[in-house]
This record gives structure tokens, sequence and C-alpha cells, in this order.
């Protein structure tokens, strides 16, 4: 068997691993893109544990076709096709992907899979508004600890004018 198609061969397993373990996938035209703010993308992905790959569109289509999202159309994809794409979190590619691409203009977000179906760039920067996880974790504890906060400030009010019931008596006798 040729090198090359050995090659291919690790490329496809390694991004079906990758994919079908993904909670989104991200694709963005990375044409007139230097590979320095490559880098700086790649970078700000895996900070955030994500991941961002340049593949072509053909070992796309096989690797898509092996996990069962044959109905995903590439075509509709224009320039070269790379993934950005996270394990855990739905939300955070979207949130780096758009803001680099506020940044930078070279790159383009073309659409996406989430859920085993295909979405758009429009859904993507819709995405990207949404608050991110730790941040709804944050607001969710609020909520549930406000009504016990409120709860024990009436308490704690109640005891204070008790206290200061007392004093006043003590004052008079």
């Amino acid at each position: 068997m040729p090198k090359k198609r050995e090659i291919k061969k690790k490329i496809i397993e390694n991004l079906k691993k990758e994919i079908s373990k993904a909670k989104i996938i991200i694709f963005a035209d990375y044409y007139n893109l230097s590979v320095k703010k490559m880098e700086e993308l790649r970078k700000r992905l895996k900070e955030k544990g994500g991941k961002y790959v340049v593949v072509k569109k053909n070992l796309l289509r096989i690797v898509l076709k092996e996990i069962g999202l044959e109905n995903i159309n590439l075509e509709e994809l224009k320039g070269g096709i790379s993934l950005a794409f996270h394990d855990q979190d739905e939300i955070l590619p979207a949130k780096i992907l758009n803001q680099f691409s506020k940044e930078h203009k070279e790159l383009k977000i073309q659409g996406g899979i989430l859920e085993k179906r295909f979405i758009d760039s429009i859904e993507i920067t819709e995405l990207a508004k949404l608050p991110g996880r730790e941040e709804l974790i944050a607001k969710l504890i609020y909520l549930i600890k406000a009504p016990l906060s409120g709860f024990l400030r009436v308490l704690e009010g109640n005891l204070k004018s008790f206290i200061y019931l007392l004093k006043i008596i003590k004052k008079t006798t």
C-alpha cells in the first residue's frame, strides 16, 4: 500500500474519533488567513479545550459518511475547510470563532454540525451570543440561593429589632 494512502487512512481515523466525540463542529473558510493568525486561533481554542484543524473536503466527506452524517452537504461550503470543535461545550467554539472572525475578516464561518444536523453561519452567530456554561451555572446557583438569602435577611431583621428593643428596655430601667 502506498505511503500516501496510509497517511490518509490515519487522518481519517483520527478525524472520525475526534468528530464523533464532538458536541459541535464548525466549518470555516480559512483562505487568506495567515499561518500566524491560524496558530493564534488554534491556541485560543486549545486553551479552552477545543481543537482546530484544516482538512480536505474529500477526506471530510469520507469521515462524515463513515460516522453516519452523509446527509451533510459539503458542496455549500466555499474555499478551504477548517474545523473547530469541542467535546464538552457546544457554545465555546462558536464564541471563539465568532470573536476571531470579527477581529480577522479573512476567516469566514460557513456553518456547522450540531446534534447531527447542519446549521448555518447565522445560527452559529446566535449560539455565540448565548451565555457560556460557567455563566449559566453561576446564574442558576444565584437563583437557587436568592430566596434563602432573602429569608435569612428577614429573620436577621427580626432579631435586630428584638435586640434593639431589649437595649431600650435596659436603658429605661
